[in-house]
């Protein structure tokens, strides 16, 4: 977390360098409680920073807002009704990361001239088959 003297100096504040804050551990936590009703207080309890939640807390420490944010955003479009778990979450999180992950060079790069030339062939004959059966002929 970022002090008052360092964000009063460097002008930065938490919100903007990606960290948690009480204030942003309580919007999540509220954000949750909207999403699931009271079955996210029954299940992980009212407060973020109280004793009850100290597993989810430290979890989320782990972890970015803007990571946490992905987590909340794939539990709100699963359209479960049942809060879920931190491992849940977390492969929430995971997912939607790597969803979001560039396409690496290789599969961006187009196949070379004989491969596509090949495949066309292989492809070619297969039709040419295919239209032989039709007809009735063998091929």
């Amino acid at each position: 977390m970022t002090s008052p003297s360092e964000e009063a100096e460097t002008g930065i504040t938490s919100e903007l360098k990606d960290e948690w804050t009480p204030e942003r551990l309580r919007k999540f936590w509220e954000a949750m409680l909207g999403l699931y009703g009271l079955t996210w207080t029954r299940e992980h309890g009212e407060d973020i920073l109280g004793d009850a939640c100290t597993v989810w807390r430290n979890e989320l420490m782990s972890m970015k807002p803007s990571e946490a944010a992905l987590g909340y955003q794939a539990c709100r479009n699963s359209g479960d009704c049942y809060p879920c778990t931190i491992p849940m979450f977390i492969k929430r999180v995971s997912d939607a990361l790597r969803s979001r992950a560039p396409t690496p060079m290789h599969r961006a790069l187009p196949e070379p001239k004989a491969v596509r030339k090949e495949r066309m062939a292989s492809g070619r004959e297969y039709l040419d088959g295919i239209k032989a059966l039709l007809e009735g002929r063998d091929s």
